[in-house]
């Protein structure tokens, strides 16, 4: 399973490839999940339209909403929002791996020995799995990306552009 932030959704949903990210997750397997404090950061109708509260996703709902403990002082305590937390805790509750872009929630993942990667693993796997077909559409996403407020530092998007095509 993979827990993701609302980072990821958003990074996907501004790129209008929402269609992308389920068929990566999709192509590895996995089902996906988001923490009910990532739900009322959503602000994309398409993204809120792939939640479902139901144990198994369908083909229009397939973003599984999971519940959890309030997390507002463990978040306090570990400089990160609610939402970050929630991914980190369940992802170590749920031996999934956590999906986030935030530096400081990626450290705190690290620390706690919790399964990580983000938007730019995502979208490399999605080209090295054949979802995304040309490197050229790889290029223009990542060029999107740069114009949408996403800090891509340079040594993250020279991993990216290094993926090669696996099938």
């Amino acid at each position: 399973m993979l827990i993701m932030n609302n980072s990821v959704i958003s990074a996907f949903c501004e790129l209008e490839r929402l269609p992308l990210l389920k068929e990566i997750i999709h192509s590895l397997g996995e089902k996906a999940a988001i923490p009910r404090s990532v739900l009322s950061e959503i602000i994309y109708p398409e993204a809120l339209r792939a939640v479902c509260t139901q144990e198994e996703p369908t083909n229009e709902k397939w973003l599984l909403l999971l519940d959890h403990l309030d997390l507002k002082g463990y978040a306090s305590r570990r400089g990160v929002h609610e939402g970050e937390a929630a991914v980190v805790t369940l992802s170590k509750k749920y031996d999934a791996i956590a999906v986030l872009d935030d530096f400081k929630a990626r450290q705190v993942a690290r620390e706690e020995g919790v399964k990580l990667t983000g938007t730019i693993g995502l979208l490399r796997i999605g080209y090295e799995e054949c979802p995304i077909s040309a490197k050229g559409d790889l290029l223009q996403m990542v060029e999107k990306l740069k114009t949408m407020y996403f800090y891509l530092p340079r040594e993250a998007e020279e991993y990216l552009l290094q993926a090669e095509k696996i099938r």
